[in-house]
Order: C-alpha cells, then structure tokens, then sequence
C-alpha cells in the first residue's frame, strides 16, 4: 500500500502522519465482523490438557469434519494446527468454516522464532491466531483488489508489494490458494504483528487534553527477516468524512521491537489537536463536515517503506467538546476524581462543602482540567486548632500574637523577654486533613 511521504521532511515527526489509509467505508466494514474481546481472559472453549504448549505437544488426531486442519497437516503446517489446539479454537475454527474462511498460516520455522513465554501463554497465542483468521474465502487476486485483509479479531492487514514480494501486514505471502472445504489457506513466510485495546478510552473528549481514561494497546509477533523498524501510530478518522486528519494527534507515537514478548504501550499523552467544528448551524457549512465525531486507529508503522501496514480501530467512537464544562456531569465527574488520586488529595471535599462550592459557582467550580478554582482550594485549606498545648509547669494561658496574623503581631503588647534563649511557652498545633 502506498504512502504519501515527501522525503525533504522527514526531520519533521508530523510528515510521518500523512501517509494514507482507507476511507472509513473499508474501516467501518470492521465492525460486520465477529471482534473478539481484547481483555485477559481464558478461551471460550476448553484447552486440550495433554498440550502444555503447542510446538512440543502430542499431535491429536484430527476428526475428519476439520477439514482445515487436515489440510494444513497435509502441506506440513504442524504448528497452527497445533496452536489451534493449544488455544482452544479448533471448534470456533469449525463454525467459521461453515461461513468461508481465510487462514493465514504461518510455517513451522515462523512460529519457531515466537518466543517461549508467548508459545506457553494461552491468552496471547488465541490473541495471535485470531489475527491470522480472515473472514470469507479470498484468494490471493482477491486480496489484492481489497488491498486487505480483515481479521476475525477486528484487525486490518494491508495488502501491497514490497521488493517484488506480495506482502500482507508485517509478513510475506508463501505459497498461496491452498484450498480446503471450507475455506482458503494462504501460507506467511513469518508470523504476523498483532495488536489490540486492552483498554478503551471514552467517548466524550475535550479538545487540547489527553484523552481520559488513556488507552492501551498490547502487541505480539512480528517480522523479524527483514529486519524493518516499526511503530505504532494513533491515527484520527473524521466520522463523517473517513478522510484522515493530519497533525490531528499529540503524543501518539510508541517505538515498538518486532518478535518480543507482549508489549503494552499506553499512550498516557495522546491528545486531540484538531480543533471540533461549531455544532452551531451557519450557512454554507455542510451539516457532515461540521460533525464533531471521530475515529480512532492503532496502526503499525513501517519505517522503511514510510507506510501503514496494519491497524486496529478502537471500538469507542470520540465526540470531542470545544470545553470541559460541555461534558455530560458524568464525565466531569470521573475526571475530577482522577485530578484528585493524581495530586495525591487525601479525600474528596464533603457533602457541605461540595454544596457550598456548588451553590458559590454553579457548574464551573472547577476548571477545565479539573483543578479546583479559588473558592474551592479555601474550603481545602488546614484550619488552625484553638486548643494550644499547655506549657511547660502547667500554665493554661496563650499567646495571642501567634493566633493572630503576621500583620496584627505588632499591636499586641509584647511582655519583656526574661531570656533570649528561653523558648516561647506554647506551640500552636495545625492538624492537617487526612
């Protein structure tokens, strides 16, 4: 797939940006599929107990409905259908059959280079295997007029050529239009990169702030032959639109190490820099351009030929408000709890005083970020106990002057000081909250 890219600005991170992806017509076909859900969970199905991991365990015999994985033994594809096994998904594979099926199977020698603490992780080989299994019977012409291929997980793969190789994703087609009952099996010289949410942001946003929560995003797999440097991107979709907006984002940028263990990266500083339009009705302006509704993608960055070669789209569209006081009272709420855990607060302000600050400021008692405004902060600060201690030989008088402000000090009158070194006869004790 072809990226836009201007060499003379490579200094410049932003340039990076502009490559080109789908419009959203392709992006939203995404969600006719079946996603697989991107928390750490066990497979739906149960996982065989005589496989502990899936490159050295015993070899089950196939029933003869898995037309697929006989197949796939027949070309010598021991490991998929091992890992399959392994994972739990040699019945969901059976249902997908029945609708027509694109397997991208790595080869034995790919999934040898997958690290141990991968191969004996349930959670992340049923995560990379659902990212090989495609929707549909293609061949490998019929990938090519998609120039894509769309995972049963959600994930996109791009489909392009590189150095007279047809490639899909971060891996290299093998030997291709291997059919089978069912489906097509098209062979990958290397596993493939796979990513997903493991956690999504929501969908109201305000304009200039990091998105809240921020989101996370996991990897495994990858091209190692090659030797290709790659990142992961955020990339902002206009809704309406599907064009990609440039120099949209902020601080969406992660470095990431191809064939390592899982990888999390979380994109603590993302923000939306891309200014909403007016939801205000004016003339001339089409009522599409001026929706304030947005799409976020993951992609995976190659380096070396300065294009996209696989996303993921967070399932949680963005509505980004110009303000924080134009988020619903839930939002706000949820982030003025954060602010406080981020600045360490002790406890939140009581029922009286979250009244009182209510009924001084309405709505706006806070600032855009969450921080507390003037009137909040007094009702914060630490209140002076007027319960002195007694001095030394059981004297119960106080000392005004240290009640008093430094400005009032002076007009108290001050008794003659017997010893300059003697200490003053009380301390004032200020509790603080918490």
């Amino acid at each position: 797939m072809t990226a836009l890219h201007n060499p003379d600005a490579e200094d410049e991170p932003s340039a990076k940006r502009q490559a080109t992806l789908p419009m959203l017509s392709q992006v939203e076909s995404l969600t006719s599929a079946k996603v697989a859900t991107a928390k750490d969970e066990c497979p739906s199905t149960p996982v065989d107990p005589n496989i502990s991991q899936f490159t050295d365990g015993a070899h089950a015999a196939a029933p003869a409905q898995y037309a697929a994985e006989e197949r796939m033994r027949s070309l010598g594809l021991v490991a998929f259908c091992d890992a399959l096994a392994f994972a739990g998904l040699r019945e969901e594979l059976l249902r997908y059959s029945a609708a027509g099926v694109t397997i991208l199977a790595p080869t034995d020698d790919a999934f040898a280079q997958v690290p141990e603490e991968v191969r004996t992780d349930v959670r992340l080989v049923r995560s990379l295997l659902l990212g090989h299994l495609c929707t549909g019977t293609f061949t490998l012409e019929g990938l090519k007029d998609k120039e894509c291929a769309v995972a049963i997980a959600g994930q996109t793969h791009a489909v392009y050529e590189e150095d007279s190789h047809t490639c899909v994703g971060t891996a290299c087609f093998g030997r291709t239009d291997l059919a089978f009952e069912g489906g097509m099996i098209q062979e990958l010289t290397s596993v493939m990169m796979v990513l997903w949410l493991v956690r999504d942001s929501h969908t109201e946003q305000v304009w200039k702030k990091s998105l809240q929560p921020s989101p996370v995003v996991s990897t495994v797999g990858g091209n190692s032959n090659t030797g290709n440097e790659y990142e992961v991107h955020g990339c902002l979709l206009h809704a309406a639109t599907g064009s990609l907006i440039p120099d949209g984002l902020r601080g969406h940028t992660r470095s990431i190490k191809p064939l390592e263990g899982e990888q999390r990266l979380a994109f603590t500083e993302i923000t939306v820099l891309t200014k909403p339009p007016s939801l205000a009705k004016r003339r001339g302006v089409d009522a599409e351009i001026g929706n304030n509704r947005y799409r976020l993608l993951f992609s995976v960055w190659n380096t070396a030929t300065q294009s996209y070669v696989t996303w993921q789209h967070m399932a949680t569209p963005l509505v980004v408000r110009n303000s924080f006081h134009m988020l619903p009272i839930e939002e706000k709420n949820y982030r003025r709890t954060q602010y406080a855990r981020s600045r360490g607060r002790p406890m939140p302000l009581t029922a009286r005083e979250e009244a009182t600050a209510a009924g001084c400021s309405g709505d706006s008692g806070r600032s855009e970020d969450g921080e507390g405004t003037q009137h909040e902060q007094a009702l914060n600060m630490p209140r002076l106990a007027f319960e002195p201690r007694p001095a030394k030989g059981g004297g119960e008088e106080t000392d005004t002057a240290a009640l008093l402000g430094p400005g009032m000090r002076s007009m108290v009158p001050q008794p003659p000081k017997a010893n300059a070194q003697a200490a003053p006869p009380f301390q004032v004790h200020v509790p603080r909250e918490g």
